[in-house]
């Protein structure tokens, strides 16, 4: 029988009561020689047996049935099963050996057995304890080598179907299966048994004391009934595909919440028809971008209405096309995994659902947890409670399991840019008492001070430019980099401005002085011009009226 003739049934079992903190009973007496009969249709089980994950084991096995499918694309009796074994120490999938049975006639004609070691049956399994494989479980198969009654074929689809009522048709979709398998247990593994920490990990004291407790929160058999029913919930496995109503080169602008649930539907279509990519994700999260910038109103309402930040990143997670590992891991460039990652931290806290990213900030394996968390401070700003949630969200940050950098640029950057007024005097003080700790944060604490609700203050601004105006006497050059510089003249423009609001004048002209001196590109003024403007800011008899014309000016030429 040809590969592409099988079809894939995911049968996962995680067993080990230890993990569940449940006593093991003593296994059952085996059954005499003598007793193989099946159960009766009514004994087999109603329901979706419960998955269990062990993480203290050595090795996992999983057992993934086999059916085999005739001419007119309907299921026959099962045909076999292959078992892998993984082990979570070496990040190694093994094969132990397949059954299968080979149809060699029409339904009801005898089979053929390929593997003389197997004999499958549906019976309550009975083990030892060395033989934990299954344990207080079903068993899916035939009682003897002889063809399975039509009464047990029967209990068998009816299973089947209670668990997953369509199969993939094609062989590419087998092949698409097989990566999703491939992709999620890899990240199961990451997860539970990372290969190596990062290297912004929290310190090993810290690590104990936090993962210790976290671990013995987590309930393993929660955590792979989440895995199993991520699987089955992929449009490959629970949706039957239909025609695309529009194709990516006719998307309509996303205006409405109709037209948003076309576009996932699309996405959906594409996913069930085993022919999505990484670029139709793009096209996807690219289309709700740019209704987020033309119709913000409506396009958010109709994301919260659709649970869509959930949906595409559980597609994502498996479509097995890509990996949540690899959009995580994107760096800071402009590559469309990196486009991917942005835009759905942003879609994922519009619709409340932060904890998503928290989630992330939590793994061991290695991504760019700066990159992550600046994104989420970002989204928190533009989509979600505005600033002081973004400010709430830095400082909760270690209570959320983070301890990795946090960088404040965003918010200081929405600050020098808006001027958002600032309510909360208690989350401000503490936020900048954290600022002023975390020496990677100076340019931050320089700023933030003015923006102080109870009234600005200079002392931190003038501080820095102090110093700053040292390192250029020693150096010879200003210590900021391009993609900084912007950010910098945008803070000596307030920060003269609210030294010349309190009087400050002469101040001020040192801080204008300064910012025409070393950055008369971001200020888009010729060196001629700064020399006279220098000179007139150097008059003595210069008014602070014309030093506030000549910011004013300034002001103008960098918005521009």
């Amino acid at each position: 029988m040809k590969i592409s003739h099988l079809r894939y049934l995911l049968w996962l079992f995680y067993v080990m009561p230890p993990a569940l903190g449940r006593p093991t009973p003593p296994p059952p007496p085996p059954p005499p020689d003598h007793v193989h009969e099946p159960p009766a249709e009514d004994d087999c089980p109603q329901q979706d047996p419960p998955v269990f994950f062990q993480t203290q084991a050595d090795e996992f096995a999983i057992d993934i049935a086999i059916a085999s499918r005739n001419d007119e694309r309907t299921w026959t009796n099962v045909s076999g099963y292959f078992r892998v074994v993984v082990n979570p120490t070496s990040h190694t999938i093994r094969s132990v050996g397949s059954e299968i049975y080979q149809v060699t006639g029409p339904p009801g004609r005898d089979r053929q057995r390929i593997s003389p070691t197997f004999t499958p049956y549906i019976a309550h399994a009975y083990r030892t304890p060395t033989q934990s494989i299954y344990a207080d479980r079903w068993e899916i198969g035939i009682d003897s080598e002889e063809e399975a009654t039509n009464s047990l074929s029967n209990s068998f689809r009816a299973l089947a179907n209670k668990i997953h009522p369509q199969l993939p048709l094609t062989p590419r979709e087998s092949s698409q299966l097989l990566s999703i398998l491939t992709t999620s247990f890899n990240k199961q593994l990451d997860i539970h048994h990372p290969t190596s920490l990062s290297s912004n990990a929290v310190p090993s004291s810290q690590r104990k004391a936090s993962g210790l407790s976290s671990l013995r929160h987590l309930s393993a058999a929660v955590s792979a009934n989440d895995h199993l029913d991520s699987l089955l919930s992929s449009p490959l496995l629970s949706k039957k595909p239909r025609s695309a109503s529009f194709s990516k080169s006719n998307f309509e602008a996303i205006a409405t919440p109709f037209h948003l649930q076309r576009q996932l539907g699309w996405l959906e279509d594409r996913i069930a028809s085993a022919t999505v990519t990484l670029d139709d994700f793009v096209v996807t999260l690219r289309n709700v971008r740019e209704a987020l910038a033309s119709r913000p109103e409506t396009t958010r309402k109709a994301i919260k209405d659709l649970s869509a930040g959930s949906k595409i990143l559980r597609w994502i997670r498996t479509s097995g096309r890509t990996s949540e590992k690899d959009i995580m891991s994107a760096g800071k460039g402009s590559g469309s995994s990196n486009f991917l990652r942005n835009t759905l931290i942003d879609v994922l806290v519009i619709q409340g659902r932060q904890d998503s990213v928290w989630h992330w900030l939590k793994y061991t394996i290695q991504i760019p947890r700066n990159s992550i968390f600046s994104r989420l401070l970002f989204a928190e700003i533009h989509f979600g409670a505005g600033v002081e949630a973004a400010m709430l969200a830095f400082l909760d940050a270690p209570n959320r399991g983070y301890h990795g950098p946090r960088s404040a640029a965003p918010i200081v950057a929405h600050c020098l840019a808006a001027a958002p007024p600032l309510s909360s005097s208690d989350s401000f003080l503490r936020f900048l008492d954290t600022l002023r700790s975390q020496p990677e944060n100076s340019f931050a604490c320089a700023a933030m001070p003015l923006f102080h609700p109870d009234g600005p203050s200079t002392k931190e601004g003038m501080a820095y430019v102090s110093a700053q105006s040292n390192k250029v006497m020693a150096t010879g050059e200003i210590d900021v980099p391009q993609a900084l510089r912007r950010r910098h003249v945008a803070f000596y423009l307030k920060l003269a401005q609210t030294l010349l609001s309190m009087g400050h004048s002469e101040n001020a002209v040192l801080i204008l002085r300064f910012a025409q001196a070393h950055f008369p590109r971001e200020l888009g003024i010729e060196e001629k011009h700064l020399e006279l403007e220098s000179k007139r800011s150097a008059s003595s008899s210069e008014s602070s009226t014309s030093e506030e014309e000549n910011l004013l000016q300034l002001h103008g030429l960098f918005a521009s």
